[in-house]
């Protein structure tokens, strides 16, 4: 059995997407000859923590955890440990305008307090046993620079796992000076590595032309997947009547928004006044921008809308199984759209659930349609949206299965089997 360190600011009982890969990979890479140790941050550094994800992990899996200079939080106790008082209105002018100027001054990103401490206690972990090979993940960036400093002290096979592109993202939003910077320290890291991991084959090939002078084989796609035995033993709550529930879980941000679902239910209802509205129930789980509320009530929606909010991932994926639809939003912008693999769809495609993707064409769109899960449609096609959305109302009430997903294609996308091809390069790194 080789041993390889893994490095990743969340981990688990971080309630973040980013969480679920790490944990995935920790959990299987045994099973393919090679012992993973965890070094992470400590759980007051996580904005919203579940506890029941550290479940998911085996307990022969050794975790590190540190501290950082930065914000902590106090966690409720709550299964998604979310903060519970609402902020006062200090709070909530001082709170942006501080995190605007740390934006400006962290580099490469706000857990750049994390690198002291965890380099340090990198020393005292490498002191205790044989290391075969280092492997970092990000976003977080900063966690890289903890990659290139292993790199440099023990020239041990390193590689990163790049989640989101680095210097080329186009949800980036920090200050421009900084794009120069992220480039030198991105081309820096993939120079010095030796395998660079990404999810989607686009954002291989973006990496391959932007570094042409590297070898090809350099780049590998792994992509996101999900945990059959996560589904298991879940508590689907009953639905009063034939109820028709769209559901959408996930954080938006930056261009990813849900005004033009909102838009075409709108539509949809207005189009077709047969249908009571209180058939439809549209549920929203993750973060909920303040405007929506606004957006609501001018649509004269509020009786359509469920806003579940930061909850546990257990409860996230028993209300996927609950629901008539699963809703998949993209960014609203055409431009390097299709590099994104939201990672959400991995789950919704095991529930066996319709998928409604409100993408722009590329792989997400290609997975829907190869594994036969559902419909797809620009996500700026309110028209074209509102259609798919009785389409497939009307299959609902009718209890027609329109829909037969391919179980083989799905199966590609075990986290089991993602474990299997990183353990792979590992050994071609380290055989």
């Amino acid at each position: 059995m080789k041993n390889v360190l893994m490095i990743s600011f969340f981990a688990p009982p971080a309630n973040a997407v980013a969480t679920h890969r790490i944990a995935g990979f920790a959990r299987f890479l045994t099973e393919f000859g090679w012992k993973p140790t965890l070094l992470t941050a400590k759980p007051q550094y996580y904005q919203a923590i579940d506890n029941e994800l550290l479940s998911v992990i085996p307990p022969e899996v050794q975790i590190y955890r540190t501290d950082m200079i930065g914000r902590k939080y106090s966690h409720s106790g709550t299964p998604a440990g979310n903060l519970q008082k609402k902020p006062s209105l200090i709070k909530k002018c001082l709170v942006p305008a501080i995190k605007t100027v740390i934006r400006h001054i962290a580099f490469p990103d706000e857990y750049v307090g994390w690198v002291p401490y965890a380099c340090k206690e990198t020393q005292r972990i490498l002191a205790k046993g044989q290391w075969d090979a280092i492997y970092t993940t990000g976003g977080p960036f900063s966690s890289m620079e903890i990659g290139y400093r292993l790199k440099k002290h023990t020239r041990l096979p390193w590689v990163v796992d790049f989640r989101d592109p680095w210097a080329h993202n186009p949800y980036w939003k920090g200050p421009h000076y900084h794009q120069k910077l992220n480039e030198r320290l991105e081309s820096k890291t993939v120079n010095a590595c030796d395998r660079v991991i990404v999810t989607t084959q686009s954002i291989e090939k973006l990496y391959r032309d932007c570094y042409p002078a590297i070898p090809a084989e350099k780049f590998v796609t792994i992509t996101n997947g999900y945990d059959p035995d996560l589904f298991e033993n879940l508590n689907i709550a009953e639905t009063s009547g034939n109820k028709f529930i769209l559901t959408h879980a996930g954080w938006f941000y930056g261009p990813r928004k849900p005004d033009y679902l909102l838009k075409a239910l709108r539509l949809m209802l207005d189009t077709h006044p047969e249908i009571p509205p209180s058939d439809i129930l549209v549920r929203f789980i993750g973060n909920i921008p303040p405007e929506l509320s606004i957006l609501i009530a001018q649509l004269g929606l509020q009786n359509n809308i469920e806003l579940a909010g930061v909850i546990s991932h257990k409860q996230t994926l028993s209300y996927l199984k609950q629901s008539s639809v699963l809703v998949l939003i993209g960014g609203s912008e055409e431009k390097n759209e299709h590099l994104f693999i939201p990672a959400k769809l991995f789950e919704y495609m095991l529930t066996q659930r319709p998928i409604l993707g409100l993408v722009n064409p590329g792989e997400a769109t290609e997975i829907i349609r190869k594994g036969n899960m559902g419909e797809s449609v620009l996500p700026t096609n309110i028209p074209g949206i509102s259609d798919k959305i009785y389409k497939m109302y009307v299959a609902h009430k009718n209890n027609q299965n329109v829909y037969h997903p391919d179980k083989e294609f799905i199966s590609r996308f075990n986290r089991r089997e993602l474990s299997r091809q990183l353990a792979a390069e590992f050994t071609k790194l380290c055989p």
